[in-house]
């Protein structure tokens, strides 16, 4: 029994070590990309394999297993650490709100049957805006009585996962400038949802993100068997949309489901080219996916470096497969 535990241990040893391996080909082989997302759990096996095999005699093959391992390690953590540890360098001026805006974004998936929870939750939080995805027709009749203090700025109601909608406290001190419809790129089919707010003299461009999920999928128009190209696409168009915002002189902040993790290569790319910073950088690891025991932060922010994020958080377990964002502005 312990040789075979032994074997299946160096087995899947070895396989975190291909995966690992493999994730450095993110930007030039589709597949690879996938691999990208999974580097604290590699780092957590390799770990745990290097404590392992430290107590073992030391011959040869211990030598080049250990230097394999902790190269492994090196490298996952080289990814992994500053987006998950480290604090993030802090812009030189920023933008000060006071009082703080207070923003959730959640995807409230278009399967749940029941919205009753979720929706009494965001109600007894009183957020200033609300960004909410996978909004249905259903789901918005139920919007103005279950959240009566909310107005509905804009929304998109459709039966796939492309509906979304922007909601304001009517409470708060915030002007509406302007709401639009966005399609990043020109081609994509899902509906992109901003607004332009006015609060304590600043204005900031918000925009609900909803990007591709990355997986096998034969798309018939583009010829593709992996949906994450098109999610490369429609990042670098929102970055491109950010960098016209910004132009404008205009605060920017992307909230959403990005179906990607923030070590990955394609995020950091769409931070580099947006001019944008992560906002849960300086926060560590908030996982949000899936809902019940969540293992990957897929529902990101990302803003401007004259804004800052002071509180970054995430909500409970309601009901669907995402947890809530929320932050202050």
């Amino acid at each position: 029994m312990r040789r075979y535990i032994s074997i299946v241990f160096k087995g899947l040893t070895l396989l975190v070590l291909t995966a690992t391996t493999l994730s450095l080909l993110e930007h030039q082989l589709w597949f690879c990309a996938l691999f990208s997302h999974f580097r604290p759990f590699y780092a957590l096996w390799l770990g745990l394999a290097l404590l392992l095999l430290i107590w073992q005699p030391r011959k040869p093959h211990v030598y080049v297993a250990l230097l394999a391992l902790l190269s492994g390690l090196a490298l996952n953590l080289y990814y992994v650490l500053p987006q998950s540890l480290f604090p993030g360098i802090a812009s030189a001026a920023h933008t000060s709100l006071t009082p703080a805006l207070r923003i959730t974004h959640i995807n409230l998936d278009r399967h749940v049957q029941d919205y009753g929870p979720v929706l009494a939750y965001l109600r007894a939080r009183e957020d200033d805006i609300l960004l909410l995805q996978e909004v249905t027709p259903r789901l918005l009749a139920q919007l103005p009585s279950a959240l009566p203090a909310y107005d509905i700025i804009i929304h998109k109601a459709l039966e796939n996962s492309h509906g979304s909608a922007i909601l304001r406290h009517r409470q708060r001190p915030i002007t509406v400038l302007a709401k639009q419809e966005w399609h990043l790129p020109a081609s994509s089919l899902r509906p992109l949802l901003s607004v332009q707010l006015s609060y304590a003299g600043q204005n900031i461009q918000v925009l609900s993100l909803h990007t591709t999920r990355p997986r096998l999928a034969f798309n018939f128009e583009d010829k593709a068997w992996f949906t994450g190209f098109y999610q490369n696409e429609e990042l670098a168009a929102v970055a491109a949309w950010s960098r016209e915002q910004q132009a404008q002189g205009l605060s920017t902040l992307i909230l959403g489901d990005f179906n990607t993790t923030p070590w990955a290569g394609n995020f950091q790319y769409f931070l580099q080219q947006g001019q944008l910073q992560d906002a849960a950088r300086p926060w560590g690891w908030h996982a949000t996916w899936p809902s019940p025991l969540p293992v990957l932060p897929i529902d990101l922010c990302s803003h401007s470096a004259d804004l800052r994020v002071n509180s970054y958080q995430i909500g409970p377990h309601n009901s669907g497969d995402h947890r809530a964002l929320h932050i202050q502005l």
